[in-house]
């Protein structure tokens, strides 16, 4: 894969087909987060903190200047939702129930892989040159950055026959967590 850099930015332009194979170290992380953006199509842009652990993820989503703010709680089968008043909503319906009561039609359980470079196990997938197809989400890799020694995604377009997703993450932090 031939990659141009850009170092005035710190990412790298995808220049040739993606590879999965660049992606599998971060994978072998069992902490890791990031700091960036999530844009869908016809929503205001969400800041988004996403910390990762072996079986938890906790994501923090708001508006500018910290509006809306929401922290969600994900394990393999139950979501938690505490939009601050006190109250922390559960469910094991994981993205019907996050889509109800966010407005926000994020494929979470597939897109916890999808910010690593790496396609859901437990789903087939066919690559494309720059990402693959997977559960009816074309997946494309725009931008890569480099993170101690190694890429990591740093721009990500998910889009199906009904929504956009753009995710633009300015930051990561892999420490050493492995």
């Amino acid at each position: 894969m031939q990659l141009l850099l850009l170092t005035a930015c710190a990412t790298t332009e995808l220049t040739d087909r993606f590879s999965i194979e660049k992606m599998l170290p971060l994978s072998e992380l069992r902490q890791w987060s990031f700091e960036g953006r999530l844009s869908v199509v016809g929503q205001p842009v969400i800041f988004v903190s996403w910390h990762h652990d072996v079986d938890h993820e906790r994501l923090k989503l708001s508006g500018p200047l910290g509006q809306g703010a929401t922290t969600i709680d994900l394990t393999p089968n139950k979501i938690m939702i505490d939009k601050g008043a006190g109250e922390v909503l559960i469910s094991d319906q994981v993205e019907a129930f996050l889509f109800e009561k966010t407005g926000v039609p994020i494929p979470v359980q597939s897109l916890r892989y999808w910010v690593m470079g790496l396609p859901l196990p437990s789903q087939a997938y066919q690559m494309t040159d720059n990402g693959f197809v997977q559960t009816g989400w074309l997946v494309e890799y725009k931008q890569l950055q480099i993170v101690g020694a190694a890429y990591r995604p740093a721009k990500i377009f998910a889009s199906n026959t009904q929504n956009k997703i753009k995710l633009i993450i300015d930051q990561w932090d892999v420490g050493n967590a492995k």
